[in-house]
């Protein structure tokens, strides 16, 4: 089976237990023959520095295609992570998809999500100008950008799983992975963006990039934005 047939069955076929099992089975194979998942595991790609060079691309979600099945979720963690865990997908869908940005609190009000007028918010990272405040925060200067695309990425090999910029980021785009006790965000795949080639709706696309940090509702108010 090749990698793409594999994501693919991954995210369109009917699950029952057997066809898990079996799916589980292959992705343990895959995993065990050292196939080398774009993005997955360490990135020794980064170009790390005081000053980062601005980012050339950034993803897009058109909100109106969006129908809130999150699979790029379940992709982006199974492709970047090795496991599938939305908590640490770079793409957010579920906190919003109830009650949109603004939460249960204002959320109700506004009359987003799934209990309003049914429009989807997803979240992106929006690949910060500077000040990169994740970047800023590092003790270990282990946040960079990825010299083709420009992503803010995250190098594995620096990271000490201390959280200073899980905590720093206003839109709360940076988790920790608790199997590598790393950071995680998005950096696009390198490029090559798993979510937008599986999303079954084509809402999530890559992008030139603009300033959208006035579009995304600050989740923090207590980061180092604040």
């Amino acid at each position: 089976m090749s990698e793409n047939n594999f994501f693919t069955s991954i995210i369109k076929a009917p699950i029952n237990r057997r066809k898990f099992l079996k799916i589980s089975g292959a992705g343990a194979a895959l995993t065990a023959a050292g196939l080398s998942l774009s993005g997955c595991g360490k990135d020794s790609s980064v170009e790390a520095g005081e000053d980062l060079s601005s980012s050339e691309y950034m993803l897009v979600v058109d909100s109106t295609r969006c129908s809130g099945c999150r699979r790029c979720e379940t992709i982006c963690s199974v492709f970047n992570r090795g496991s599938s865990n939305p908590n640490v997908s770079g793409i957010k869908i579920a906190r919003n998809q109830n009650y949109g940005q603004q939460s249960s609190t204002l959320g109700f009000w506004n009359g987003e999500g799934l209990f309003g007028n049914f429009r989807i918010i997803p979240e992106t990272c929006i690949q910060c100008e500077e000040p990169v405040m994740c970047a800023e925060v590092c003790p270990q200067n282990a946040i960079g950008s990825h010299p083709e695309t420009g992503a803010r990425v995250i190098d594995e090999d620096e990271c000490v799983g201390c959280g200073e910029c899980v905590d720093a980021c206003p839109w709360e785009m940076i988790a920790m992975d608790p199997n590598d006790n790393v950071a995680a965000k998005c950096h696009m795949c390198h490029g090559d963006p798993q979510c937008a080639a599986n999303c079954p709706n084509g809402a999530i696309s890559l992008e030139r990039w603009q300033d959208r940090s006035k579009d995304q509702p600050i989740r923090n108010h207590e980061s180092v934005l604040s």
